[in-house]
């Protein structure tokens, strides 16, 4: 369900800014996530249900993400930074980019 609405949402927006090509590639990724987040979020309310303290585990999970997010900083700098580019239009395909670097080619 929550995977036709992000599908849905995203080529609304694809269509609305002329990034279609590039939105569609994120719909994969957006809909693990989403379900993943669902089902955590499932679980959680299931054992809160039966009675299980679920305070402790929650503060457990994070305190952990934060530990993967700080371990994985880089990592994660240089994917939002790839989304980044990728969502806001600045470069296309078939652009020719140059690096300060010196590195230099053309976007595929």
């Amino acid at each position: 369900m929550q995977g036709d609405a992000i599908s849905w949402s995203i080529r609304r927006i694809g269509r609305r800014t002329g990034q279609t090509k590039v939105l569609n590639s994120l719909v994969a990724m957006a809909k693990r996530v989403s379900a993943i987040a669902t089902t955590v979020m499932g679980i959680l309310i299931i054992l809160d249900q039966l009675g299980i303290a679920i305070a402790p585990l929650v503060a457990g999970l994070g305190i952990g993400g934060l530990a993967v997010a700080l371990a994985l900083q880089g990592t994660l700098t240089n994917f939002l930074a790839g989304l980044n580019v990728l969502t806001d239009g600045s470069i296309r395909i078939g652009d020719f980019v140059e690096l300060e670097g010196g590195l230099l080619g053309e976007v595929d």
